[in-house]
């Protein structure tokens, strides 16, 4: 893949790991300029404020604020008379206030996020170009609109359909792009998984596996957290690229991405720890 050849972008979803994509991008789009971005999830929210005409490291700058904000944060579990761990409202707030009015078919770059139809059960790509009279900050709501943490959202104001976050089924959307003749370069977490090898998960089997990995589950708190990590992990596995001209970054962290409120330094932490994975894998990317 030419350095100077632009690219398409498929984005994970992240939870509040934000910050370690948009410095990667911070590192990767100046050598390889984006012709369209998309994404899933938190991986969304990035690929729409880059169509908007964000610079990687506004958007980098963006994220540092939100994912400071300790007001996002309820200690409620969903399900239980309280209103979940997220306040869905006040996020909803900020979709509101980066966006505005603007409609997909007003973004600048050609964008596709992820989300999954409640309806039908079935997962959908809300996508610029198709879709134009979609508020953006409706498909931002949308696609991160993670199970049991979040209400479900309408993607239309005279819609009565409810979409969630796509995370669920597609959280690494690699193939997003795989109509469009350019390269796409696809992000993934280590901890998200790439595919799966039948005695692998056999041998999950046995009770006694993946030591290192445990976090008992003993009660209704415990187990809410970890069906959505499950479905956010394995989930990652069902959309592969077939493009030819398709490359992966690799982002590493074994960072929470479950929590809002971060420090200051941790923000920038994550940001930075976004950016030498980029400088690392921009190598193996061109090669």
């Amino acid at each position: 893949m030419e350095q100077s050849r632009g690219c398409y972008y498929s984005l994970p979803g992240a939870g509040t790991l934000l910050g370690v994509i948009a410095g990667a991008l911070e590192v990767l789009l100046p050598r390889m300029p984006g012709l369209g971005f998309g994404g899933t999830s938190g991986g969304g929210l990035v690929a729409l404020a880059l169509a908007k005409g964000m610079t990687a490291p506004e958007v980098g700058d963006l994220l540092e604020t939100l994912l400071q904000r300790r007001d996002l944060l309820d200690k409620g579990w969903p399900f239980d008379q309280s209103p979940g761990l997220y306040r869905g409202a006040r996020i909803e707030g900020f979709m509101r206030e980066v966006f505005g009015p603007a409609r997909m078919g007003d973004l600048r770059m050609p964008a596709r996020v992820c989300a999954w139809d409640s309806w039908t059960r079935e997962p959908v790509v809300f996508c610029s170009a198709a879709h134009p009279e979609v508020p953006v900050w409706r498909a931002a709501r949308a696609t991160m609109a993670i199970e049991f943490f979040f209400d479900l959202v309408r993607g239309r104001e005279d819609n009565a359909r409810l979409y969630g976050d796509g995370g669920l089924v597609v959280n690494v959307p690699h193939g997003l792009w795989d109509d469009k003749e350019e390269p796409t370069v696809g992000l993934r977490f280590s901890h998200q998984q790439r595919t799966f090898a039948v005695a692998d998960l056999i041998a999950s089997g046995k009770g006694n596996s993946h030591p290192e990995k445990v976090q008992p589950v003993r009660t209704w708190g415990a187990m809410v957290p970890a069906v959505a990590a499950t479905a956010l992990s394995t989930a990652s596995a069902s959309w592969p690229s077939k493009k030819a001209e398709f490359r992966e970054v690799v982002l590493d962290t074994r960072a929470d991405g479950m929590a809002f409120g971060l420090s200051e330094a941790e923000a920038v932490n994550r940001r930075e720890s976004g950016r030498s994975a980029g400088r690392r894998a921009f190598v193996s990317v061109v090669g």
